[in-house]
């Protein structure tokens, strides 16, 4: 698990009854020590509208777990979400 430092959601409106709704999450930003991401709530029959934002800033373990290197993951992440290199800003 990922300590959180930061974490904001913002509802701005509801879903109705039956609706599918799509959750897209982005990484922007991936320093040594923290990841900046994102995530957009929306629902299948209005995808343009989103019904929930959310904003999290995670502190990266210093000694992640045997085998899973957090920095890579997330870095990785980042490059795959901007189509470019995993060390840029």
């Amino acid at each position: 698990m990922t300590p959180n430092v930061s974490f904001t959601c913002n509802f701005i409106r509801s879903a109705m009854l039956g609706d599918s709704v799509i959750a897209s999450a982005q990484v922007n930003r991936c320093t040594n020590s923290l990841a900046f991401a994102t995530c957009t709530v929306c629902t299948t029959s209005n995808p343009d509208s989103p019904i929930t934002t959310a904003n999290g800033i995670y502190s990266l373990p210093q000694n992640p777990m045997a085998g899973f290197d957090m920095k890579k993951t997330m870095r990785a992440a980042y490059a795959h979400a901007t189509g470019g290199n995993a060390h840029a800003p």
